[in-house]
């Protein structure tokens, strides 16, 4: 007997729109990770249940007193673990720079959504990205007028919920903008 499907469209506005589909998958069927076990959960062990393989990696980073320090391009894997962890990442910037930190993930197809935001020295959230793909970026540049002054800064990352987990790999870009008119 084939499965029934049931498909929600809504429509949000702004040409948005969001469809749910509560289709229950094969058993046969990779459709999260990839990872070649067909449960789904993206750790490649078929056990069916995702469990982060670096949740201990730069720990304690959860403040900004313990946070790991990031270098330019030197990617660092780590985790966000359940129970609301968030593992923050600490950079120095001297006020002429292009700024590009970057988080990449396999989201699950949202159920291990991971977002990030852009810290000052004082913890004053600067910028979020919350989006629900397998990365989140945050800019600061000249040729948008958003440098950041010379100091220090902290990437915060965390889980959508305090039940996400999941492994990830930060990194920081930074380069000296062109003069302008160049």
């Amino acid at each position: 007997m084939p499965a029934a499907t049931l498909a929600v469209a809504l429509l949000l506005g702004a040409g948005c729109s969001l469809l749910l589909d509560f289709d229950e998958p094969s058993a046969d069927d990779e459709t999260t990770a990839g990872d070649g076990d067909g449960d789904g959960d993206g750790d490649g062990d078929g056990d069916g249940e995702f469990v982060p393989v670096n949740c201990e990696a730069f720990e304690p980073n959860d403040e900004r007193t313990t946070a790991t320090p990031i270098v330019p391009d030197t990617p660092l894997a780590a985790a966000i673990c359940p129970g609301g962890d968030t593992d923050l990442f600490s950079f120095a910037v001297d006020g002429n720079q292009d700024v590009v930190l970057t988080v990449t993930f396999d989201s699950r197809d949202g159920s291990a959504d991971i977002d990030i935001a852009l810290l000052d020295a004082e913890g004053n959230v600067l910028e979020r990205s919350n989006g629900f793909e397998n990365i989140e970026t945050i800019a600061r540049n000249q040729a948008g007028g958003t440098l950041l002054a010379a100091g220090t800064y902290f990437l915060s990352v965390a889980g959508f919920t305090p039940l996400t987990q999941n492994d990830f790999e930060a990194s920081l870009a930074v380069s000296v903008p062109p003069p302008p008119g160049m």
